[in-house]
C-alpha cells in the first residue's frame, strides 16, 4: 500500500545555503508515515504503538523553497512486532525524487517499553489496501 501527503515547504526548512535542512527530510517522512497510518485507521495508540527503530536516507539533489513536497510512504510486508516502509520525497511538480528513505517502525507496549506484535487490525486493512 502507497500513501502521498502533500506537505507545504516553509522558510524555516531551509539551512543556511538555502537548501531544505537534511533533518527536515526526515520529519517530512514522519509526517506521511502518520497520515498514511491514520488513513488506515491505525491511530488508536493507547495501550502500543510504533516507534522508529531504524531510518536511512539517501539525499540525491537539493530542494527548496516555495513549493511542496510529495511524500510517499509504501508499507512493506510487517515482520512479528515490525514495519518496515520505504518512502521517496519529491518536490511536488517534479518527477525525481530529492531523497529516498527506508524507515522501520516497531510497534511498543507503552506500559513495559518493550516491543508488542503489529496489530492484526493494521495487518488486514494493510492486506485489503494492498
Amino acid at each position: 500500500m502507497t500513501h502521498t501527503s502533500l506537505i507545504p515547504l516553509r522558510w524555516s526548512d531551509l539551512d543556511a545555503v538555502g537548501h531544505v535542512n537534511n533533518a527536515v527530510y526526515l520529519t517530512l517522512c514522519e509526517q506521511s508515515r502518520i497520515e498514511a497510518l491514520d488513513a488506515l485507521d491505525a491511530s488508536d495508540w493507547d495501550e502500543a504503538g510504533p516507534v522508529v527503530v531504524a531510518a536511512s536516507i539517501r539525499y540525491l539533489r537539493p530542494i527548496t523553497t516555495p513549493g511542496t513536497a510529495r511524500v510517499s510512504v509504501t508499507f512493506g510486508e510487517p515482520g512479528r512486532t515490525s514495519l518496515p516502509t520505504t518512502q521517496a520525497v519529491t518536490l511536488d511538480g517534479e518527477d525525481a525524487p530529492a531523497a529516498e528513505a527506508e524507515i522501520t517502525l516497531v510497534w511498543v507496549d507503552h506500559s513495559t517499553g518493550r516491543p508488542t506484535p503489529v496489530p492484526d487490525a493494521l495487518r488486514e486493512r494493510l492486506r485489503d489496501a494492498g
